[in-house]
């Protein structure tokens, strides 16, 4: 009989919470200016022919890509939606017993501004000239999927290189595949890139690498040992709902915390890792720790209104992990700190969400990188071709 009043009670203060959140929500909705950590409420800024529902910057609607981009055009957008219809990702091992690597399988596109070959997004001004790379290794802000291929950062680094006189030629190749974290990149170059004398890695991370991505996969906490069902559900609540979005961003920062250094320091040693393999084969990497729309230090009404739609659980990631990546960067010789690059640019370059950029951000981070190379003296620049 006491556990029935027990379970009774329980159900009655259950059901009384979650009828002051559910009011609680709408007075949210309805008075607040900007939606909170809702992704209903951006379904008209996070749309697609394909009805995803912000998963991915491919899912932002073609007029917000075009009110963010005058570069941006209806060709892209039908190349871009109609390859992302095709591609898969798929699992490999370059070697018997290395580490599982991920790459596009049934990916080749030939478009006049998306394409794809060999498996990589296809990078202009290549020719049949060089003799050695620059290999540009990422996520999705690599990939660029958001802007057309003579418009991401690794063709504008390849026009930029292309300007400059000397002694090696240098091609440059795009590496990046959307939604893969520093450590998976570290491992592809390190098992399935063939590095030689002379070459350049560039490792674009930071993003990808704060924990977010951990979620369900990390064993040891009570919210990791939950069947998948219920982590599942407990992830949609709590970024469809501005109230439970903010519960779990604020109840929770000491799990999501825990979560980003760990997740920090394995990418750190993986680095090191990474830039001892390099130099061992004659080569060099630089880690680039790239800006996010929460390390600008003036955003204006687009960006706040971004920032607004976005779960609070992740700036709490964000903010833990950059604090330790910029702790490292600061004292390391092979890794320079972005965060700040798009601090001065009006409008910012960030199209719709909160991590990719447009054809300015990916023409700053090009230079950016160029400028990197050239005064660390790796690219053995020598006088500049008028």
């Amino acid at each position: 009989m006491r556990l029935a009043v027990i379970v009774q009670v329980s159900l009655i203060v259950g059901a009384l919470l979650v009828a002051f959140l559910a009011i609680l929500e709408a007075i949210l909705r309805r008075w607040s200016g900007v939606p909170l950590m809702s992704l209903k409420k951006r379904s008209t800024l996070f749309a697609s022919h394909q009805k995803a529902e912000g998963i991915g910057s491919w899912a932002l609607s073609r007029e917000v890509m075009r009110s963010r981009d005058s570069n941006f055009s209806d060709t892209h957008w039908e190349e871009m939606t109609k390859w992302n219809s095709l591609r898969s990702n798929e699992w490999w091992q370059p070697h018997p017993n290395g580490p599982k690597l991920k790459r596009f399988a049934n990916s080749d596109f030939s478009g006049t501004e998306f394409g794809i070959r060999n498996g990589l997004r296809l990078t202009r001004w290549q020719s049949d000239l060089e003799s050695k790379r620059i290999l540009c290794l990422g996520g999705s802000t690599t990939f660029c999927m958001e802007v057309a291929d003579d418009r991401t950062w690794s063709s504008v680094l390849q026009g930029v290189v292309n300007g400059f006189d000397a002694p090696e030629r240098y091609r440059v190749e795009n590496f990046g595949i959307p939604g893969v974290p520093c450590l998976e990149r570290v491992a592809t170059l390190r098992n399935a890139l063939s590095l030689s004398r002379g070459d350049v890695a560039v490792v674009l991370f930071g993003d990808n690498d704060a924990g977010w991505a951990m979620y369900g996969n990390r064993a040891g906490s009570v919210h990791d040992n939950l069947p998948f069902c219920m982590r599942q559900l407990l992830r949609r609540v709590a970024t469809r709902s501005e109230v439970a979005g903010w519960l779990y961003g604020e109840l929770s920062p000491r799990h999501l915390r825990r979560l980003a250094l760990e997740m920090a320091d394995t990418t750190i040693g993986a680095a090191q890792e990474a830039d001892e393999f390099a130099r061992a084969k004659g080569a060099r990497v630089l880690f680039v720790l790239q800006p996010n729309i929460f390390t600008l230090r003036n955003p204006d009404s687009w960006d706040r209104k971004i920032m607004a739609g976005t779960a609070r659980d992740l700036s709490v990631l964000l903010e833990a992990a950059y604090g330790r990546y910029r702790e490292w960067v600061a004292t390391c010789d092979f890794a320079v700190d972005a965060t700040n690059l798009f601090d001065n640019e009006s409008p910012s370059p960030y199209m719709g969400d909160w991590a990719h950029y447009n054809t300015r951000g990916n023409q700053l981070i090009g230079e950016f990188v160029f400028e990197e190379l050239k005064s660390r003296g790796w690219l053995s620049e020598t006088t500049r071709v008028q």
